[in-house]
């Protein structure tokens, strides 16, 4: 056995291996998508074995200093994080608790990025194809007798994408098919319960109002025909230029451009009407409704898994989402996106090619996608300007208030802190083990802490203006 005070030097010379030896060597999307998680896991192993005992006696100072007013309790964290959840501190403790973690989270992110490679790419798939080239042919030759040489020549995995499958297939004598496709098929087990095949329908609307999509092209919605739903679209020009988290990934040339160009397409999606995807618009009350129960459904869920590391800044959040849900519903109710950022767009050179992945589509407050998108159009162009170019756009001024975008900033990082929490789960018992899944709570969930806390600290500031 390696002794404990050991292991880090292991880990260490493991990692270097990693980043010095073998990834230069390496050329396919797949290894050099996998090497970045197993990178970022091995980093933040690293620091919890050098400096976590440390890093967890400092915040333990400050939590007993934001519930003591500087008088030493001895507060856990589990304490101070059943404390948040209870709603009954007062606004200053809870701005300090906030603030708290904060400072806790910046420590652990400085340690981690100074051990990692610039611009290592974050991971997002499985390792294998969950069909063969043998059995999409006999799916096509079933579906097109028209062309009875149809075949799929190659299939590959793409980077990207944690809830689906995203494959390039080569295919051969195909009519209107033929070419270098791509697929997007459900997976066995994924963290959100959508269908590939429902997206198809909202892919067409949307690339008829204009918004950059893939051309769609085929739509099967039979999960037994291949083990899931799944269609097929044109291949798009670009590539993807950025991450979830502008640090790990994030385009190099053109920001203000790019970013402009985003205010422009998030308007323009924003003015789909809801009535042409079949659905009926909700009224204020349903839509409220259902944000209050993603909001106990993401608490649900952050609470039932009983390992993952403690955090007040989530119980805050929830207790802050609460209280703040009517100011915060503001404008008009439209079609959004669902899941906006950088990982879920192509990019050819400065222009933006192609929106993706819109399973999480629905109808629900634009702040909602402008709350999913803050953090990244701050590192490409300021706010305000951002804002202004979506107004001009014909995007809601109402809707686009910092209130509001703040409320759906915070509300999606809880739900997503709350998926990466399931997935440690998923990959400590095996439902789920995968890099990526180690990845998700390993450095995933940590990421998204520090910009909950940045949102958080500022919600809770008693001297911040009341929402208008």
């Amino acid at each position: 056995m390696i002794a404990a005070g050991e292991r880090p030097l292991y880990l260490r010379e493991v990692l270097r291996t990693m980043q010095a030896t073998i990834a230069p060597e390496l050329s396919s999307d797949r290894a050099l998508d996998a090497i970045g998680c197993i990178e970022r896991v091995l980093a933040h192993l690293i620091v919890a074995d050098e400096q976590g005992d440390e890093l967890e006696r400092d915040f333990a100072d400050r939590v007993d200093a934001a519930l003591a007013d500087g008088r030493p309790q001895a507060v856990s964290l589990a304490t101070a994080q059943s404390l948040a959840q209870t709603g009954r501190l007062d606004a200053k403790a809870r701005h300090a608790l906030a603030d708290a973690e904060r400072a806790y989270l910046r420590d652990l992110a400085r340690k981690r990025d100074a051990l990692l490679r610039p611009a290592s790419q974050d991971g997002g798939r499985a390792q294998v194809c969950s069909i063969t080239a043998a059995q999409l042919t006999g799916y096509l030759r079933a579906r097109f007798p028209q062309y009875p040489g149809i075949y799929a020549d190659s299939i590959e995995l793409i980077p990207g994408g944690r809830s689906k499958e995203t494959l390039l297939v080569d295919l051969r004598d195909a009519g209107f098919l033929s070419g270098l496709r791509v697929m997007r098929k459900d997976v066995a087990i994924g963290l959100n319960a959508t269908r590939t095949s429902d997206e198809f329908p909202t892919l067409t609307l949307a690339m008829e109002a204009g918004v950059p999509v893939p051309q769609p092209l085929l739509v099967e919605d039979d999960p037994d025909k291949l083990d899931g739903t799944f269609m097929i679209v044109a291949r798009v020009r670009g590539e993807k230029k950025g991450e979830i988290f502008p640090d790990v990934a994030f385009p190099t040339e053109g920001k203000p451009e790019i970013g402009a160009q985003l205010a422009a397409i998030l308007a323009r999606i924003h003015q789909i009407p809801i009535a042409r995807t079949g659905r009926e618009a909700p009224d204020r009350t349903t839509v409220k409704s259902a944000t209050l129960s993603r909001i106990d459904a993401a608490a649900a869920r952050f609470a039932a898994v009983t390992q993952g590391e403690p955090s007040t800044l989530f119980g805050l959040a929830v207790c802050w989402l609460r209280d703040n849900i009517d100011d915060a519903l503001q404008g008009p109710i439209v079609l959004r996106h669902g899941d906006l950022g950088l990982h879920n767009m192509l990019i050819d050179g400065t222009t933006i090619t192609a929106m993706l992945d819109w399973e999480l589509s629905e109808p629900g407050y634009p702040a909602a996608d402008l709350g999913a998108l803050r953090h990244s159009v701050k590192a490409l162009m300021p706010w305000q300007d951002f804002v202004e170019g979506y107004v001009q756009a014909g995007g809601d001024r109402l809707a686009a208030n910092d209130h509001s975008v703040r409320f759906f900033s915070i509300l999606g990082k809880i739900a997503g802190m709350s998926n990466t929490q399931l997935g440690g789960e998923m990959f400590r018992t095996g439902t789920k083990r995968s890099i990526v899944t180690a990845n998700s709570a390993a450095d995933f969930r940590y990421r998204l802490a520090l910009l909950l806390a940045d949102e958080l600290a500022d919600a809770l500031d008693p001297a911040a203006p009341a929402p208008k």
